[in-house]
């Protein structure tokens, strides 16, 4: 159980109980020392009022003997003188009585008994007023104050003894208390020490001597033992520690290891940024200059694209030139298509009164061969007629010539309007593809006049497109003028990082000593 208990409260325990068992010694020893205290006291006050009614029973006594001095004189007692008397006889027996019922020597109380004995018979006198008996006073006074001078020396006497025989007895109290306490203060520093020895002496020494095996490498120093108290604590937080460090040097090993790799690499790093940065420097000049280049053409961009934007506004013009004349060609074809229009209804008029003369025609040539068949028949009944009808034969001869050439010139009308017909036909055909070419040609023409429109609106998209070209090369100009401060800035920072970079390097340098270090205090450790 008292394994389990803090270390706290163990000392606090031992540090009691030493304390609680000193002070009982002390208390003890204080004790004795009061008792011989009231002894002493007691003894001095005993002394004191024994000195104090011998003095008070003296000087009672002396005034009786006064008394007794003057009835010697006077042969009579007056009623005062005895009453005075008898005052002070009675102080004296009250004194006499006090003194023995005191824890008084034997020989004192010898003394006080016959003093007592003398003041009785000195007190008769008075009263027997005994005439001629002033030797036997004188005696008895003498007696009496010898007596009461010997009691106050043998009550000093007494009391000398008894103050020397205390102060002994005080003396022996002291030294024997003193060397009791001195014995018992070293037993209890033996056993404070014992016990600080054993429990705690000897676990902090072994946990010095596990904590020096720490310190020197050796992690597998293990303290054994169970204890609930601090110690235990601590015991247990050494193996821990020796735990942790050992588990710490290990991995301090494998990352020293890692550590010096990882150097090596850096310094490699920083090597071929060293170079790496050089170039850079090298590639900045060159981008710096090509800046300078590509500065010089977009300004010339620039003088260009102005100079493009004034030809897109001469072609503009020119377009919408074109396009005005476009629209006056198709006004023109539009009116030559009207006017074909109705020249083909002239022509299709033509061909609808050719068809009635044909009509008409086939009419006369009807009559005409009517007439001839009617002249041939006139003819006949003429020549059958004889004579009587020859003129009448003549006539039908002149009607059958006039009807044959009728119908001959009928034919040959019909021949015409037949080619007249097909004349007009062809000419309704070539005007009606005319009109369809005219009309194709209006849509081309419109068609054109949307291109030249398009070609237009492209001329008026690349004059703007000049102008945002020109704005665009101007701001190139002014981003390439900043490009080429950054790049003189970054030629600036290059030559910085290179600084940075050889700084890199010699904390590579330092990283690889400090990494040997650590692998020269593993390997001591480890030793």
């Amino acid at each position: 159980m008292l394994a389990n208990l803090s270390l706290r409260t163990k000392i606090l325990m031992l540090c009691g109980t030493s304390l609680l068992v000193l002070l009982i010694t002390a208390l003890t020893f204080f004790g004795f020392l009061t008792s011989h205290t009231h002894s002493y006291k007691a003894m001095s006050i005993d002394a004191l009022n024994a000195s104090r009614y011998i003095s008070q029973a003296a000087m009672s006594y002396q005034l009786q003997l006064n008394e007794l001095a003057s009835l010697t004189h006077t042969y009579s007692a007056s009623a005062e003188s005895a009453e005075r008397f008898a005052a002070e006889e009675k102080k004296v027996q009250h004194y006499l009585s006090e003194l023995a019922r005191m824890k008084l020597d034997s020989s004192i109380e010898d003394e006080l008994t016959e003093l007592r004995a003398e003041h009785k018979e000195l007190g008769e006198q008075f009263r027997n007023n005994a005439h001629g008996a002033s030797s036997r006073v004188d005696e008895i006074a003498r007696d009496g104050s010898q007596h009461i001078s010997n009691l106050l020396d043998s009550i000093i006497e007494n009391a000398d003894k008894q103050i020397e025989i205390t102060d002994q007895q005080v003396t022996r109290t002291w030294i024997s208390g003193s060397l009791f306490l001195i014995a018992f203060t070293l037993l209890n520093f033996l056993a404070c020490l014992w016990w600080l020895t054993s429990q705690l002496m000897v676990p902090l020494s072994r946990v010095t001597k596990a904590l020096v095996q720490l310190s020197q490498g050796n992690f597998s120093e293990r303290i054994t033992g169970k204890r609930g108290d601090e110690l235990g604590d601590l015991a247990g937080a050494s193996n821990s520690l020796s735990d942790f460090l050992s588990e710490t040097f290990a991995n301090l090993s494998k990352n020293t290891s890692e550590l010096d790799l990882s150097s090596d690499e850096l310094n490699v790093i920083a090597s071929q940024m060293t170079q790496g940065v050089h170039e850079q420097g090298l590639r900045t000049d060159q981008v710096a200059t090509a800046m300078e280049e590509m500065t010089a053409a977009a300004q010339e961009v620039a003088g260009h694209t102005v100079r493009a934007a004034q030809a897109a506004d001469d072609a503009e013009r020119a377009t919408q030139e074109g396009e005005q004349a476009m629209i006056a060609l198709v006004n023109s074809i539009i009116n030559t298509r009207d006017e074909i229009s109705r020249t083909t209804e002239v022509i299709l008029q033509l061909e609808d009164d050719s068809g009635r003369i044909s009509e008409v025609l086939a009419v006369i040539h009807s009559i005409a061969e009517q007439t001839n068949l009617l002249a041939l028949n006139a003819a006949i009944e003429a020549a059958r007629a004889g004579e009587s009808g020859r003129g009448f034969a003549v006539v039908a001869d002149e009607v059958r010539n006039l009807a044959q050439r009728t119908a001959q010139s009928t034919a040959e009308i019909n021949v015409i309007i037949s080619a007249v017909q097909r004349g007009a036909e062809s000419a309704v055909k070539a005007i009606e593809s005319g009109k369809q070419s005219s009309i194709k040609g209006v849509e081309q023409v419109q068609h054109a006049g949307k291109i030249l429109n398009g070609v237009t609106d492209s001329v008026q998209t690349i004059r703007d497109m000049n102008m945002q070209i020109a704005t665009a090369a101007e701001e190139q100009t002014l981003v390439a003028e900043d490009i080429s401060r950054n790049l003189t800035d970054l030629v600036s920072i290059a030559a910085n990082n290179q600084e940075n970079v050889s700084r890199t390097e010699h904390a590579s340098n330092n990283l690889r000593t400090v990494s040997r270090s650590l692998a020269q205090i593993i390997q001591h450790q480890h030793r």
